[in-house]
């Protein structure tokens, strides 16, 4: 018996001594940012499909069944590209939202709140406290996430089984209250928390079918070749490519060239090249971009020669946190726009870059750099290089000035300057960020390397606790005995 209870005895203290020494087992966790499932057998494996009904007529969508008979004939197609104007199908496969919608292919009345479309609504909302809605995937971090609510006033719902068909009116995503982006990206979720259905990719809405990049409506061409990329938004009905109608209007009358757009070395997207090289200077165009059987976009403006000019105004030496440093004041006008950089001699350093519009008859814009938004200082005692960059695509990426176009010469005696005033504040990459930084991460490699063994899960139990135990361990093998 008293054998019995010592090894009794024996496994407690030692089981305790475990449990001290090593911690309480954790209990398995789901990795941070994982969804739960909803598992239950009414919502098992809900999906999402996206439908673009583009040249169905709304009268031809009443009911299930003509929807999918449209899916079958292929009138509606399943696509992750639409247009904005273009009608929206969404098919939820999940029976618990089917289940608020009865009967099962009736839409009747023409009063949204007493259709069953509005009772469906009606329904969803107050069971799931929030409401079916369109969700944009792929906002930045400077703009917030657009959401559409969708309801009896700007969509129609039908069901057939456990799939509901919601058929959006007809630019709804550019609506003037809750107008998408180019290229914005859509999912479906449903109540007031984020909760997004599964899908296979959401759908992406865009204004035109096609676009010339790198160009808009006023934008001066070049008398020189021209090149321009053209991306494709959506996919046409038929198998014509896209083209370009150019029409040229000067002085000795007017011009039309059809241009082909296809597939280029020079970009990954489709492209065209015009010479425009025997144009006289001042005639206008009108450039057309034909897709499908249609105009999908046009551009507007005037082939001119290409010309840059740049002045170094005004050169002012200052300090910055106790460094001396220079601004630069300069007069700056394109005829095509670009870019303007401002490098140290080999273009490793880039001190400052900006972009530059288009400027009429010569005319001019003042830069002062570099300004109020934190670029980087300029070095006293090393040449500035200023460099005019061609507009996007140019065949030729300088103007016809040279690059670089204007050069700023070290100063002498750099570090012997009085006289100069120290300004307020500190720009972006000044000593004090580096010396937070260097200091925050300074302290972080003290804490790695010197952290004490009682901080590790685990393994922070004090040598006193283990010698407690053997001890009240030790007395209770002696009483057992006695």
């Amino acid at each position: 018996m008293c054998n019995s209870a010592f090894q009794t005895a024996v496994v407690l203290l030692l089981g305790l001594a475990a449990v001290v020494v090593l911690g309480p087992v954790p209990a398995a966790a789901s990795p941070a940012g994982t969804a739960t499932a909803d598992t239950t057998e009414e919502n098992a494996s809900p999906s999402v499909t996206f439908y673009r009904a583009a040249d169905v007529d709304g009268d031809d969508l009443q009911s299930a069944d003509d929807i999918e008979r449209k899916i079958a004939d292929g009138s509606i197609e399943n696509a992750a590209v639409m247009l904005e104007r273009e009608t929206l199908v969404v098919a939820i496969d999940d029976e618990r939202v089917a289940s608020h919608h009865e009967p099962a292919n009736d839409s009747d009345g023409s009063d949204p709140a007493t259709s069953s479309t509005g009772r469906f609504f009606a329904s969803l909302e107050e069971e799931n406290d929030g409401h079916l809605r369109l969700f944009q995937t792929n906002p930045t971090p400077e703009t917030l996430r657009t959401e559409i609510p969708l309801g009896p006033e700007n969509a129609t719902a039908y069901r057939n089984a456990s799939v509901t068909y919601l058929v959006v009116d007809p630019a709804v995503p550019a609506a003037d209250d809750r107008s998408v982006s180019h290229r914005d990206r859509y999912g479906i979720a449903l109540g007031s928390t984020y909760r997004p259905y599964p899908m296979d990719e959401p759908v992406e809405f865009h204004e035109s079918k096609a676009d010339v990049l790198h160009l808009s409506s006023g934008d001066p061409l070049p008398t020189e070749a021209v090149r321009r990329e053209v991306e494709i938004n959506v996919p046409g009905d038929g198998d014509a490519e896209p083209e370009i109608r150019l029409e040229l209007d000067g002085e000795n009358g007017t011009e039309t060239r059809t241009v082909p757009v296809t597939a280029v070395p020079w970009s990954d997207h489709h492209g065209f090249s015009a010479d425009l090289s025997t144009v006289e200077p001042g005639t206008e165009y009108e450039l057309e971009l034909r897709y499908d059987g249609d105009v999908v976009d046009s551009y507007s403006g005037v082939v001119r020669e290409p010309g840059a000019t740049v002045e170094v105004a005004e050169v002012t030496e200052t300090t910055v946190d106790g460094e001396p440093t220079r601004e630069l004041t300069l007069d700056v006008g394109t005829t095509h726009g670009g870019a303007i950089l401002v490098t140290g001699p080999d273009r490793e350093q880039l001190y400052y870059s900006a972009g530059l519009e288009p400027q009429d008859d010569r005319s001019t814009e003042t830069l002062r750099i570099p300004g109020e938004n934190g670029r980087p200082t300029l070095p006293v005692d090393e040449e500035i290089h200023v460099h005019l960059e061609r507009e996007h695509a140019a065949v030729e990426s300088t103007y016809p000035i040279g690059s670089p176009a204007a050069i700023v010469p070290g100063a002498e005696n750099a570090t012997e300057r009085e006289g100069m005033s120290d300004k307020d504040g500190t720009s972006e990459g000044t000593d004090g960020s580096t010396e937070d930084r260097t200091e925050s991460e300074s302290t972080a490699d003290v804490t790695d390397a010197e952290s004490p063994a009682d901080d590790v899960p685990g393994f922070g139990v004090s040598t006193g606790t283990v010698a407690a135990l053997l001890v009240a361990l030790s007395l209770l093998v002696r009483r057992m005995e006695d």
